[in-house]
């Protein structure tokens, strides 16, 4: 049996910014229901390599695969129509609501994304 092609190939990834390289050579490889975390220290490249997948940057080097096609340098929006979005980080409650209810609410938000 072989294995399954994977869903998602970043490979030899690069993103430059004037002379500094935020990514150098990126590459892993994501099969279908895998989890993968990315993992570093401050000023890493850990959301340059998110930025770059899901289309805020395109890529100065290498490639970016998802099911088989290539989408390295599409747009966000072209990338949402096929699964592929980011969310940023809004770690402000609703003042307005309780503890219980912001918890509530954030638990209901993450049920109707699954």
């Amino acid at each position: 049996m072989s294995p399954e092609r994977p869903l998602l190939v970043v490979e030899q990834v690069a993103k430059r910014f004037g002379g500094f390289r935020a990514l150098d050579g990126v590459t892993f490889h994501l099969q279908p229901g895998e989890v993968l975390g990315l993992v570093g220290p401050n000023g890493s490249g850990k959301t340059t390599c998110i930025n770059v997948i899901c289309g805020l940057y395109p890529p100065d080097e290498g490639s970016v695969t998802f099911d088989g096609r290539p989408i390295g340098g599409w747009k966000p929006h072209r990338l949402v129509k096929h699964s592929i979005n980011r969310t940023f980080q809004s770690p402000r409650p609703f003042l307005s609501l309780t503890v219980r209810e912001n918890l509530g609410f954030s638990l209901k938000i993450a049920g109707a994304a699954k």
